[in-house]
């Protein structure tokens, strides 16, 4: 077997990183008036990223990349905003195709 393709996950994780900065710097009005969207979801609520979407595009309009939505949340599970609840759910939305993603909680 060639060594030729070797997979760098490490490498391949600071990419996907170094992107979703560049998302957030380039968004910095709709990411936090989008995090302020997710400060509003009361204690308890459970659900899918995809079902926060129409609060957030009301109130600070869609972003600039759709890829600002995966790094939103990601910020918002580091900073305790959501949490993961361990259950996968196919998504709803027919732009999604049924792809699967993890159920979020906020604490």
């Amino acid at each position: 077997m060639s060594n030729d393709l070797q997979f760098d996950l490490f490498g391949g994780r600071l990419l996907r990183d170094a992107g979703l900065r560049s998302i957030a710097r380039n968004n910095p009005e709709w990411f936090r008036g989008a995090i302020l969207e997710i400060h509003k979801l009361p204690h308890g609520w459970r659900g899918l990223p995809e079902q926060i979407r129409p609060a957030i595009e009301q109130a600070v309009g869609a972003p600039n990349h759709p890829n600002a939505y995966g790094m939103l949340i990601n910020r918002a599970v580091k900073r305790g905003l959501l949490r993961r609840t361990g259950r996968r759910r196919p998504m709803e939305l027919d732009t999604s195709h049924g792809r699967w993603t993890d159920e979020y909680l906020r604490p």
